[in-house]
């Protein structure tokens, strides 16, 4: 019975481990209660037993307590190897949600946007081509990268920038920037990092192209075509047929007569890449230029082609002049007959080229020479060729006495390279005299006559302005400019300060001799240099879609095909 009760409780804590040992009875309790129940008639223990009695229960409640704990350490140590392999093991399927940025149509992550291989701009700082080379290389990398949203852009070209400067610019507006659109952040941009005027510099460029002796006509024809690809950067107001007259007007008269005979400059309509190949054309079946000019046969007084001059020495191509000039009668010094004792010249140097007769020969120079009195009066032509005086070195017979002076050295100890680089450059000088005059290119400017109303003005079309000016004489209603403009008028070569135009006005121009308007003009108001009252520039041009012909003094309309010609 003792044995059957011990078992069950042994088993009833791992059951319930929450039980405290108030709530458990010991059988040796329940045995003493049912033997004081049953009478009081039975004969009481003895106090052994009841010692033995509560050893034996200490030892079951401590037992049980023993038990109990073990029971509730196994269950903590279950659910604490449970929350460890939770946290050790990754259970597939169930992926932990990752934050996602909204973003609008047409924009970028530029978290995770890669700018590592788009192009950067080093400098230098203000260069006009390093620059546009960089916006093209920048609009081709948006292209391919599928960039539109114009703060995506702005946002980006800042880590595409390198110079200093740009960035200090950069990094001063970023905030004002993002408010507004590509467009604009360009603007601000060309206007920062290009220097002022920068069109009309690369027109000027153009201008002055000119085809060298050495170089083929298409590299020349391509440096022009280049620099016409920078003024028409994102606006296009020079157009093919004001490059081809540039072109042509650089060419070496052989081409351009070429040129003039084909009518090339005629055809309508005007396609650059055909002028390009035919006069192209025409410079590959010309005779090859020798690098070097030969002067042919000159003037009675210079040797024929076939006699050949022998070389002289330094010192005596020195004694032969001097003997030519005391046989004239001629000073060193001023090559005059000024009648002046030697070193007692009051005149100028002249340093001009010697022409010596082939028939002249000079005397030999004889030991301690010394320069003659120069003779006064017009020199003796017809004497050329022939003493005029005693020889070198002799008494003279004239009644004039030669005053004794000093040895002054006019012509200083030149080698054999310096003299042979001299006559090379004496010979070239009097073949440019020989040549063909080759009139100057005619400017680029032509002055219109047109109506505002009821008033005609005098107009200046200027090619290398980049504003449309109208004097403050005219009378026209100002409005201020909400940004004042900084301009140095080309006209104005003795201005030292720039102006500063503060005030433009609106207006409709007309051609008084065609039926052609320009409706909805602006005009900046300022003073004007020179008998005119308004100045016309690419502006102008490109908004009524006008070409310049400098040759023929004329703008064409390319919509109506009308022309108006200098005034």
């Amino acid at each position: 019975m003792e044995h059957t009760t011990l078992s069950s409780n042994l088993q009833g804590p791992s059951r319930q481990p929450w039980l405290t040992t108030q709530t458990r009875t010991s059988p040796f309790r329940q045995r003493k209660n049912q033997t004081l129940n049953a009478g009081s008639q039975e004969q009481q223990s003895t106090p052994n037993e009841d010692f033995m009695r509560l050893i034996m229960e200490a030892q079951q409640e401590g037992m049980l307590q023993a038990q109990a704990d073990r029971a509730a350490a196994a269950e903590r140590i279950a659910r604490l190897e449970d929350e460890i392999l939770l946290l050790s093991v990754k259970t597939e399927g169930s992926p932990q949600p990752t934050m996602t940025l909204s973003l609008a149509p047409g924009q970028v992550d530029l978290q995770h946007f890669c700018t590592a291989d788009g192009p950067s701009y080093v400098g230098p700082f203000q260069r006009v081509e390093p620059f546009l080379k960089w916006i093209l290389a920048v609009q081709i990398f948006f292209a391919l990268k599928e960039v539109t949203h114009n703060v995506d852009k702005i946002c980006i070209v800042g880590s595409l920038i390198q110079e200093i400067n740009m960035l200090v610019f950069y990094s001063n507006g970023i905030k004002q920037f993002v408010l507004g659109t590509w467009a604009g952040f360009k603007s601000q941009l060309f206007a920062f990092a290009l220097p002022p005027l920068w069109r009309t510099k690369l027109r000027n460029q153009i201008q002055h192209l000119s085809m060298k002796d050495t170089k083929l006509f298409l590299t020349y024809s391509t440096q022009a075509r280049t620099l016409q690809s920078m003024v028409n950067f994102y606006n296009p107001s020079f157009s093919d047929f004001t490059l081809a007259e540039f072109v042509v007007l650089g060419l070496f008269p052989e081409l351009q007569a070429l040129v003039n005979n084909f009518q090339l400059m005629g055809k309508e309509p005007f396609i650059y890449g055909y002028f390009e190949g035919r006069v192209q054309t025409f410079y590959n079946g010309l005779p090859k230029r020798s690098m070097k000019r030969t002067c042919g046969a000159n003037t009675s007084n210079t040797a024929t082609p076939s006699t050949q001059v022998p070389k002289l020495t330094q010192d005596k191509t020195i004694w032969q002049v001097h003997a030519y000039l005391d046989s004239q009668g001629r000073y060193h010094f001023c090559k005059k007959t000024c009648g002046s004792a030697p070193g007692a010249c009051a005149g100028p140097i002249n340093q001009n080229y010697i022409i010596i007769p082939s028939d002249f020969v000079a005397p030999p120079k004889p030991n301690g020479y010394k320069p003659p009195k120069a003779a006064l009066g017009p020199p003796r032509a017809s004497m050329a060729g022939k003493l005029t005086q005693a020889p070198a070195g002799q008494p003279s017979n004239q009644l004039a006495t030669v005053a004794g002076a000093e040895d002054i050295t006019l012509f200083p100890d030149l080698d054999k390279a310096l003299v042979a680089a001299f006559q090379e450059i004496d010979e070239e000088l009097c073949l440019a005299r020989e040549e063909e005059y080759v009139s100057p290119p005619p400017k680029n400017q032509i002055v219109i006559s047109l109506l505002c109303g009821k008033t005609h003005l005098r107009g200046l079309v200027d090619t290398r302005s980049e504003i449309n000016l109208i004097s403050e004489q005219v009378g026209l209603e100002i409005c201020p400019l909400l940004c004042p403009k900084t301009i140095q008028l080309a006209m104005d070569n003795q201005a030292t300060q720039p102006l500063i135009l503060q005030d433009f006005a609106l207006a409709t121009l007309s051609d008084p001799l065609s039926d052609l308007t320009f409706p909805g003009m602006t005009l900046d108001v300022g003073p004007i240099v020179g008998k005119y009252d308004i100045i016309l520039g690419t502006p102008f041009l490109s908004q009524f879609r006008l070409s310049v012909s400098i040759s023929l003094q004329s703008l064409k309309c390319d919509k109506t095909g009308r022309f108006m010609f200098d005034y």
